[in-house]
């Protein structure tokens, strides 16, 4: 034998060797957690594999692992998980931190700026029975809990990673379970389980549980709100939360909620202290909930705020009757009957925890300050607009406010809030504030400069375009803005302010734009008297002190892209030519009783007129592109409308109901306006199919329900929301004409959408999808739509749809946030590294 022949027998014999002494340790370590309700809390025990270079936006929907997949009976410690290009990727231990914790970064560093990679954790339970067990897991990125090879959560929503945050109700059978969490990577890139003994079938998540602050110079009446989740096999349909009354906390009990077998509800409840807390007292409010023979009761403790410190405080959304914090700073030597400037705080994006968004901010001895936590990460547009309106309302219950001095101050994504709402409402503010935000989304996205190649690139560029305050520029002219941004701010590049300062500079707006060359996005420190140089400049008070809001400007300017955003000072556009393209408005007083209008893509509008402006009781002259429209005395209303004609001239309305002209019923207007996420921003209902005529129907059913609950627990995490879920059966009159219908399964599951399938702009058709004079029909076809509902044309019906049960999963997938009026999907759309659609776009200004 020759020496290589002998030395490629010695390799083979310690690689064979090797691979014994694998085999033995793998057969040492195999993850297990033993269970058992009521007893005590089980040690956790982890694999870990990883990382894999993730599917992109789709990361968490690809299987990476190899074998039997992510359907996999067990793993050990040793074992391979995938067989890679760079290599084996084996299963190893992993212990979690004292806060249970997994961090994924910590075993495997990314490389900097790189995000997307994905990572499995794997454990056992191990049951005694059949049953059902509680944890609650935290987590700051996409995730993926995988229990006897089904997917029972998913997550992807993007938040601070706070411990406990989501509660999920795991059903075990007897035996060995296997656990699968999968976590893609973007700025956090970890997870954390913790497991509760839940003797009974109810069990409660302190975590969220929401407490207004107590206060200790005045007796609080606010919402409290509390997470139940129902660990039975039998709907509760009658669960309430009682407030167990003191000497301190006024008694009290909840309306009745629903919760389905394995499901999590919120329930709000009324907290209402009889007197102020005193010095050093320790406030406890005692708590039970209470299902039929079933009851949990605990103790949560408010946090007792001083006269001079920022508190906490709630209120009931009127959308979906959630319970909504918000943060209050009064002036230090505050009297409550004098009236204050407001400041409103927006945060950037991931500061929603209890008070930190308005840590860094100094009181004011001339204003008070609230800081809304914009239901999340909201972008402070959609519902997270809808929490700024909600939260003044009641902060103006309590309060006096100088409504003639409202001032918007936000930092990040707080500083893009503040640009959209003072382009959308700019008659509402008096100046604003924006620090280290973007402006122009394009600059980030350079492709969207270029025309698009197809509908899906078109229709995306279009809600870029919304999103970027530069394209609205012209509507703040009449509201100064305070500007700042880091030189070296390697977050949100410093060109995002400069360009916006630019543009301003062009149209001659009011406005300070301060560049601190030496920082980056977050500069320095809350110090006694003064807040944070970044957010709480005190060049940015003594700004807001000098400006009060217009009154009456003699020259207004407003572009729009939505009904929904139509009226600025005395200019409201009623009608636009075209739904796919901005109306632009210019309305000046050029002399005494002489007013010109400049105007594009507008059918109709209406100028809101008094005496301030002109003189209500001599004739008044109208025109557009110096021709007269208008000349003659000014109505008793003092509102002027005017439409145009098939033949471009304008006539003046007497009743702006009547249009003039024979139209399609069914219009665009600010109520009906799209797209997809505005049927979230009034009151809504989701509707599921109760329709199980054979298997088939019946197997679509129990995917249209699971969808409904997967997009219920998206709003109820992203949205701090809460949904009510009714059977199409049992939708009433009073529904419909109260509420938008969010519809689940398709014409042949669900009677709602069967009752006005043919109304629609896009409907079902056996084994498809009707859009226009086309059918559509692939593997998995499905539509996510919003139109007016045909059964009342004032508020929407939304379609979460499909074919089959696989499309109501992909359905539950899709980002409704990201979506135009409709869109058309299949088994590919979630395969590639970006979501593809089949179709979609937005309809016309006739729904069509």
């Amino acid at each position: 034998m020759s020496r290589r022949g002998k030395i490629g027998l010695g390799f083979a014999g310690l690689l064979l060797l090797l691979m014994i002494l694998g085999s033995i340790a793998a057969l040492v370590y195999r993850p297990q957690i033993l269970f058992s309700r009521g007893g005590p809390l089980p040690e956790e025990s982890w694999l870990v594999a990883g990382p894999f270079s993730g599917n992109g936006d789709n990361g968490l929907y690809k299987d990476y692992l190899s074998g039997h997949g992510e359907a996999l009976r067990q793993a050990r410690q040793g074992d391979i998980a995938a067989w890679q290009v760079q290599g084996l990727l084996r299963w190893q231990a992993a212990t979690p931190d004292e806060s249970g914790w997994i961090d994924f970064k910590k075993i495997w560093p990314p490389r900097p700026g790189k995000y997307g990679s994905v990572a499995y954790a794997y454990t056992e339970l191990v049951s005694d029975k059949d049953q059902s067990a509680v944890a609650t897991v935290g987590s700051g990125t996409d995730v993926q809990i995988i229990l006897n090879g089904e997917v029972v959560f998913e997550n992807r929503v993007f938040d601070t990673a706070d411990v406990d945050r989501y509660t999920l109700v795991l059903p075990l059978r007897k035996g060995i379970n296997p656990v699968l969490v999968k976590a893609r990577q973007f700025l956090e890139w970890r997870f954390q389980w913790t497991f509760h003994a839940a003797p009974g079938n109810l069990f409660v998540n302190k975590h969220n549980t929401i407490i207004p602050d107590f206060r200790l110079t005045e007796s609080v009446s606010a919402w409290g709100q509390v997470e139940v989740a129902n660990l039975s096999s039998r709907a509760l349909p009658d669960v309430t939360v009682e407030v167990l009354g003191d000497d301190l906390v006024s008694s009290a009990q909840s309306e009745p909620a629903f919760i389905g077998p394995g499901e999590v509800q919120r329930i709000p409840i009324r907290l209402a202290c009889k007197r102020a807390v005193a010095e050093g007292e320790r406030a406890t409010v005692h708590l039970r909930v209470l299902a039929g023979p079933d009851q949990y009761s605990f103790e949560a403790e408010p946090l007792v705020r001083k006269a001079n410190e920022f508190f906490v405080t709630t209120y009931r959304s009127g959308v979906d009757g959630s319970v909504q914090p918000y943060s209050v700073l009064l002036p230090p030597s505050f009297e409550k009957t004098a009236a204050y400037p407001l400041i409103i705080l927006m945060h950037g994006s991931q500061v929603t925890s209890w008070g930190r968004n308005i840590l860094f901010y100094a009181p004011k001895e001339w204003a008070i300050q609230i800081a809304v936590h914009d239901r999340g990460n909201n972008d402070f547009r959609e519902i997270g607009e809808v929490d700024i309106d909600e939260a003044m309302a009641d902060l103006m219950k309590r309060y006096r406010i100088d409504p003639d001095r409202l001032y918007l101050s936000g930092h990040s994504m707080g500083g893009e809030g503040a640009w959209f709402l003072a382009e959308s409402h700019p008659d509402r503010w008096a100046a604003i504030s924006a620090q280290s935000c973007n402006s122009d989304l394009s600059l980030d996205r350079p492709g969207t400069r270029k025309a698009p190649n197809t509908k899906q690139q078109e229709w995306e560029r279009q809600l870029l375009q919304c999103r970027s305050a530069i394209n609205f520029a012209e509507n703040v002219g009449h509201v100064p803005a305070y500007m700042m941004h880091g030189a070296l701010d390697a977050t949100v590049p410093v060109i995002q302010s400069r360009v916006m300062s630019a543009r301003l500079d062009v149209l001659g707006y009011e406005h300070v734009y301060d560049e601190n060359p030496e920082n980056g996005h977050w500069w320095g420190r809350v110090e006694h008297g003064h807040g944070i140089d970044c957010m709480d400049k005190a060049a940015i008070s003594d700004f807001f002190q000098k400006h009060g809001r217009a009154q009456d400007p003699r020259q207004v300017v407003f572009k729009t892209d939505s009904l929904r955003r139509a009226r600025a000072y005395w200019v409201t556009i009623g009608e636009m030519d075209s739904a796919d393209k901005k109306a632009f408005i210019k309305a000046e007083i050029i002399a005494p009783n002489n007013i010109a209008v400049q105007l594009d893509n507008i059918t109709q509008f209406t100028l809101d007129l008094n005496d301030r402006l002109i003189k209500t009781d001599q004739p008044l002259s109208v025109s557009i592109d110096d021709n007269v429209i208008f000349h003659g005395q000014v109505p008793a209303s003092s509102r002027l409308a005017f439409r145009r004609q098939y033949d471009g001239s304008y006539v003046r309305l007497a009743d702006e109901s009547v249009p003039g002209t024979q139209t399609p019923a069914i219009k665009k207007t600010g109520q009906v306006y799209g797209p997809v996420i505005d049927a979230f921003n009034k009151p809504f209902l989701f509707v599921v199919g109760s329709q199980r005529a054979g298997e088939e129907s019946a197997s679509m059913n129990d995917a249209s329900h699971r969808a409904a609950l997967a997009l219920a627990r998206d709003w109820m995490y992203r949205c701090n929301g809460i949904v009510r879920i009714k059977a199409d059966r049992e939708v009433t009159p009073d529904d419909i004409a109260s509420l938008n219908l969010i519809l689940f399964g398709n014409a042949a599951t669900n009677s709602m959408i069967s009752e006005i399938n043919d109304a629609l702009p896009i409907g079902f058709i056996p084994k498809g999808i009707r859009v226009g004079g086309r059918k559509v029909v692939s593997d998995d076809t499905g539509m996510i739509m919003v139109s007016p509902n045909p059964l009342n044309h004032s508020k929407y019906v939304l379609i979460v749809g499909g074919t089959t049960p696989r499309s109501m999963e992909i359905a539950s997938r899709l980002r409704l946030t990201d979506l135009p009026d409709y869109v058309i999907f299949d088994w590919t759309t979630l395969r590639g590294t970006g979501v593809g659609f089949v179709d979609g776009g937005f309809f016309d200004k006739y729904w069509r």
